[in-house]
């Protein structure tokens, strides 16, 4: 093998480690769909015709009924929560629809107040809670019979990462130009 494949190689393998390194930050959803929890005292509802087509589920608002679930966080890491809500009435047959979503035991600032009984998305970033796991939950503050689907967090890679694998990536191409 000569000095211009061996270099090739080298910037191969560099590229193939960061677009996989890439792929795994941005890819890995922490929310597992069998892994809920209910709090109080277990009522709730839930059934298929979710945002994708699958699974949804609501906490039972007339039993201060919460679902939340344990996740495996970085201390100060950033995550992309995204999730569907929903009424679960015909649109204008019902108070509006109302939602309260928590992360660590804060609520989280979102807007939902809406009459629609459409699947309705949401995104925002949060930051990993003060220990190795973050708790997220959904509870109706009103007895609207609101719902949940799709509920994702994804953690937000560093610009520290992505800056220095760019960096070896550049360094490979002077060093293979240099030499050729």
């Amino acid at each position: 093998m000569n000095k211009n494949q061996w270099f090739f190689w080298i910037w191969v393998n560099i590229f193939i480690a960061f677009c996989s390194y890439s792929f795994n930050c941005l890819g890995q959803n922490l929310v597992q769909s069998g892994k809920w929890q209910l709090s109080g005292n277990g009522a709730w509802y839930g059934g298929s015709g979710g945002a994708d087509g699958g699974s949804f589920m609501g906490p039972n608002t007339l039993n201060l009924s919460e679902w939340y679930q344990d996740l495996p966080t970085t201390v100060g890491q950033s995550y992309q929560l995204s999730f569907y809500l929903r009424g679960s009435y015909p649109a204008q047959q019902s108070p509006p629809f109302a939602m309260d979503v928590y992360w660590n035991s804060e609520q989280v600032n979102i807007t939902w107040d809406t009459f629609s009984s459409d699947w309705i998305y949401e995104s925002l970033n949060v930051v990993g809670g003060p220990s190795s796991q973050s708790v997220l939950g959904f509870s109706d503050p009103d007895p609207t019979d609101s719902a949940f689907s799709d509920v994702s967090v994804v953690a937000i890679p560093e610009p520290s990462i992505f800056t220095l694998v760019s960096s070896a990536v550049i360094a490979m191409l002077c060093i293979y130009r240099l030499k050729r």
